[in-house]
């Protein structure tokens, strides 16, 4: 038999990670890796592959494990090949390319009868047990046929299982020895039949046996069904046993109680609270003993200190030097800072005077300084000028006010030309007179006309699709009935489609909400690793590993690059602390492969929630516009 694919659809640390083994005529195939790459993962997946996932397998740390999947195409000695693949679960896990069931029975007859546990030894060698065949090869003393045969089966000693076997033989049958071992056990035999038949009984003797026996039986289950009554009142009597001297406690202490009469409830603050106070009280013990030590010792000090007999007529000047001393330190702590700024003016004025009269000095400076009644001159002055640009920029704006005021006058005077002949105004005006005060009755025409007016507009404003007035509602070209009904029908339908999305929003918010709680509960426990972690870890250990090898190998000069790989610590154990770190995510991610599961199912729905939320979105907001779409073209109906 002989593999030509291999699949790892989902297994360990793999996802769709594909194996071509057809390429060669001899079949022979090497796969190598760094430390944690897969290697013993994949010897496990091709051991599952032919014989089952086993139900407590160690490779679900990255996938959960009912979704374990394992595929292959195989190919028999006489030609025939067979598509296959390998889930989790206890029947029908053999399956074939459409994912359909198949018998156990075809694959056995690519594998040769071989199981599982001659497969291991045979093709599935660990490390250590390579280390065991060499001993045995070593111990083999040139019989290597048969050190290769111990070593294939895994039989450690075979030499001395030969031996055993011998001497073995030797004792069931020798002809010269005194007693044969088969002669004595055939005697033994004979003697256990007979006795054997001496204890068998006949049917009679059975069944009265039996009935005897059946009879045991029920009387067994009656004194069961006592002895239990009985057990269960001896507890119930214990149980009241041990409790009659809490009994008797608690009815002396609930006297004392009744005796104490009215006691101050405490709030459930205050076992806090006293704790709190104590830790204070112990604390201000404390302060005070390391006072008590302070003063000893100041004490002390005091004692030591030789004050000279005279030095208590000096306390004046003592203090005045002390004064003076203050004084003194902070005047040459300025005096720096003083000498700086008094040289920045300097130079300062030296430059405003260089603009100003280049041919002065600073000396000279004095000989162009302003008296004082001049300065208060030039003061008021230039106040004043401040004051008349104001006035002559107000002025000009009014000149240009007016300017503009007269032509449009004469523009407007243009327009009108020449006065009209006002005798006709006048006639209608006396012909109007004759015939009663027409402006009263004018006037209360109109009043009644705007009584009206405000009254259709107080019924149209009850209208709730109308925001026109009179005039617009005259030219109104109303809908017939049967568009009134569609457009109804379809506002209805658009407003049942909104709230149907948006409860499915609402559920699949809330279901992230709940996701994310449980993420946020499960990581409270500790940081979960992820695979992507893991990934980072390798790649630092294997940036590591190149640097090494670059120093150790080619003899190059990694100082800046081992820096900026780790800074605090030499390259060699810095790189020892990437191994260690990808090891103990790797070794987390085994140990914690329920929780990295259950985050990662949980990641997995969050995602898929999420996506129904976006699509919800979405789809709210096409139903939106239609709905807009719709009023607006219920708008164009009403248009004259």
């Amino acid at each position: 038999m002989k593999i030509l694919f291999f699949d790892l659809k989902a297994f360990g640390p793999f996802t769709d990670k594909p194996i071509d083994l057809s390429k060669g005529s001899e079949g022979f195939h090497i796969l190598y890796g760094p430390n944690e790459a897969g290697k013993s993962a994949a010897l496990r997946a091709i051991r599952a592959l032919f014989y089952g996932i086993h139900e407590r397998t160690p490779d679900t740390f990255f996938h959960e494990g009912t979704k374990l999947r394992i595929g292959a195409r195989i190919k028999h000695s006489d030609g025939s090949e067979l598509i296959f693949q390998r889930r989790t679960g206890r029947i029908k896990t053999l399956l074939n390319e459409n994912d359909e069931p198949i018998d156990e029975r075809v694959l056995e007859r690519f594998l040769g009868g071989i199981d599982e546990a001659l497969f291991t030894k045979m093709f599935g060698i660990s490390y250590d047990d390579l280390i065991q065949g060499g001993k045995e090869i070593i111990a083999g003393q040139g019989d290597i046929g048969e050190s290769l045969f111990a070593v294939g089966l895994g039989k450690g000693g075979l030499r001395k299982v030969l031996s055993e076997l011998d001497d073995k033989t030797d004792e069931l049958f020798k002809p010269q020895a005194q007693k044969r071992y088969i002669n004595i056990k055939i005697s033994e035999f004979q003697e256990a039949k007979g006795e054997m038949q001496k204890a068998s009984l006949s049917s009679q003797d059975w069944d009265t046996h039996q009935r005897n026996l059946k009879e045991a039986k029920d009387q067994k289950g009656d004194f069961v069904g006592r002895l239990n009554k009985l057990i269960a009142e001896i507890n119930h009597l214990k149980r009241l046993r041990d409790v009659l001297p809490a009994l008797g406690e608690f009815k002396e202490t609930r006297n004392k109680r009744s005796k104490m009469g009215d006691v101050l409830v405490l709030s459930p603050e205050f076992p806090q609270q006293r704790r709190e106070a104590l830790q204070a009280l112990n604390r201000a013990k404390a302060d005070a003993e390391k006072a008590k030590k302070y003063m000893q010792t100041y004490r002390l000090g005091l004692e030591q200190i030789h004050i000279p007999k005279n030095i208590i007529a000096m306390e004046d000047v003592i203090k005045e030097l002390q004064q003076r001393l203050g004084s003194h330190l902070k005047a040459k702590k300025d005096l720096t800072n003083l000498l700086t700024k008094r040289s920045q003016f300097l130079s300062d004025a030296e430059n405003i005077l260089r603009d100003i009269r280049p041919d002065l000095t600073l000396e000279k400076v004095e000989s162009i300084r302003i008296s004082a009644p001049r300065r208060q001159k030039i003061h008021e002055l230039s106040s004043q000028h401040g004051i008349l640009v104001e006035k002559q920029e107000n002025a000009a704006k009014q000149q240009a006010v007016i300017i503009d005021k007269i032509d449009q006058a004469k523009k407007e005077l243009e327009i009108l030309g020449e006065p009209k002949d006002i005798s006709e105004l006048r006639e209608m005006y006396e012909f109007i007179r004759g015939h009663g005060d027409i402006e009263k009755r004018l006037k209360e025409a109109r009043k009644e006309l705007q009584i009206l007016e405000e009254q259709a507009n107080i019924e149209l404003m009850k209208l709730p699709l109308w925001k026109k007035d009179l005039d617009s509602l005259e030219a109104l070209a109303t809908p017939q009935q049967e568009t009134i009904d569609r457009f109804e029908k379809s506002m209805s339908e658009q407003e049942l489609r909104l709230e149907r999305i948006k409860i499915a929003a609402d559920n699949a918010d809330s279901k992230i909400r709940k996701i994310n709680a449980d993420i946020q509960s499960l990581e409270v426990i500790g940081e979960i690793p992820t695979q992507e972690d893991l990934l980072k870890a390798r790649e630092r250990r294997q940036k590591g590993w190149e640097l090494i090898r670059r120093t150790w190998i080619e003899g190059a000069s990694v100082d800046t690059e081992a820096s900026v790989f780790d800074s605090s610590l030499p390259l060699d154990a810095a790189y020892e602390k990437s191994v260690n770190e990808a090891d103990e995510i790797s070794d987390r991610l085994r140990r914690e492969a329920d929780r990295v599961a259950q985050k990662t199912t949980w990641r997995a729905e969050l995602k898929q929630l999420e996506e129904e939320l976006i699509n919800c979105k979405a789809e709210e907001g096409i139903i939106k516009q239609g709905m807009i779409e719709i009023n607006e073209q219920w708008s164009q109906q009403w248009l004259p």
